[in-house]
């Protein structure tokens, strides 16, 4: 293990020292090898700026050190964009994100993902997405399966959609063969979360770029956090984890933390 990693760090510090201009990735979790690209190239004095690819994301305060050195930026909108300036003082901040572009050509149409999945005119599919942390997940699909299960909703059938860096989809398999609704676990083989959205009713997921893809095609979008889960969530720039986001606040995704009274309202209002 310890090998994998001293030859990971050795590839990125020649890739670095070969390059004209590093472009350095924000993930969520942070990652390593982002920030020692960064460092490096703020060494090295090679060009180097970063991809914010969602809300917020330019603040996180790992990168915080190679703010003002950055030479560029990229955000989602020109409102980000505005909000990174006094931050990012000296780079060229340019506005867009392609691949949410992407968003809007989904592989599979409507008719083709219901009719794969054998999904009538009168059944709702729900997918439901989850994040990165294993056990808000089995408490978030676990919540849904028994809300769809208790209410009165039209013939519900909900797919499980592990995280793609979720390392153990097989702890969800349980659950799925317990639910007392019709459940499909979807292990991102041979197909993704991303296809099954232009057939959706409804999403249900933990503040994840699946909400984002789903608003882009229309579909309505919940966005629903354990209290575990948003007690272990931290604000990019160090504050408190709260609902005030972009998507939120414009009305394109409805937002609850924790309780699942109106997480069932929430789903009512959609499947009603």
């Amino acid at each position: 293990e310890y090998a994998k990693i001293e030859e990971q760090e050795e590839e990125i510090e020649e890739k670095v020292q070969e390059a004209d201009v590093v472009l350095v990735g924000i993930s969520t979790p942070p990652s390593e090898d982002e920030i020692r690209a960064a460092s490096l190239a703020n060494a090295l004095k090679r060009p180097y700026g970063f991809f914010s690819d969602t809300y917020g994301s330019w603040k996180r305060m790992d990168v915080s050190a190679f703010r003002t050195g950055a030479n560029f930026l990229f955000v989602v909108d020109a409102d980000e964009a505005a909000k990174a300036a006094s931050s990012y003082t000296k780079a060229r901040i340019v506005i867009g994100n392609p691949e949410w572009e992407e968003f809007f050509y989904p592989r599979f149409t409507k008719k083709e993902v219901r009719e794969k999945f054998k999904i009538g005119d009168d059944e709702n599919l729900i997918v439901c997405a989850g994040g990165m942390n294993a056990l808000s997940n089995i408490i978030l699909f676990g919540s849904v399966i028994q809300i769809l299960h208790t209410g009165t909703f039209l013939k519900p059938k909900v797919f499980l959609c592990p995280h793609p860096k979720d390392e153990d989809v097989h702890r969800y398999r349980k659950l799925a063969h317990a639910s007392m609704i019709p459940a499909v676990l979807i292990t991102n083989m041979p197909t993704s979360t991303s296809d099954l959205l232009p057939g959706a009713d409804l999403v249900i997921t933990p503040g994840s770029t699946i909400g984002i893809e789903a608003c882009h095609l229309r579909v309505p979008v919940i966005e629903f956090y354990t209290y575990l889960g948003s007690n272990a969530l931290v604000g990019y720039d160090g504050s408190r984890f709260s609902l005030n986001w972009k998507p939120a606040r414009q009305g394109a995704i409805a937002c609850s933390i924790g309780n699942t009274n109106e997480l069932k309202h929430l789903i009512s209002q959609v499947l009603r």
